[in-house]
């Protein structure tokens, strides 16, 4: 996502099957994995099957970012 301090910040959307997962889980789950500058600043979540996906079964990104950009 567009920033106008850092230029671009990290944005996760994570597809769920129900109300268990909570945004903090995630940010948790992340921050043993990945360096704090990388950590998302924003999380979405979606239906697993509203992902938007090509023909051959790839997450089609360029979609996900126009739903960003919208929101």
């Amino acid at each position: 996502k567009p920033d106008e301090k850092w230029g671009e910040v990290p944005v996760v959307f994570a597809a769920r099957n129900d109300e268990t997962l909570a945004k903090d889980e995630v940010i948790d789950m992340c921050r043993g994995r990945i360096a704090n500058y990388k950590l998302p600043k924003e999380i979405h979540f979606i239906e697993l099957d509203d992902l938007p996906r090509s023909t051959s079964g790839k997450i089609q990104r360029h979609i996900l970012e126009d739903r960003l950009k919208s929101l």
